[in-house]
């Protein structure tokens, strides 16, 4: 389970190095809301 969220989050900060600004606003507010989403499951 970690091991998945932990290669999840490496892919998902691939894509925000390749992404323009206004993508890397999306993504992050996407991923503030995954992380807040995984550490609500604990």
């Amino acid at each position: 389970m970690l091991t998945v969220a932990y290669f999840d989050a490496l892919v998902n900060l691939r894509m925000l190095a390749m992404c323009s600004t206004d993508c890397l606003k999306e993504q992050a507010s996407f991923l503030g809301r995954k992380i807040v989403f995984l550490s609500n499951l604990k």
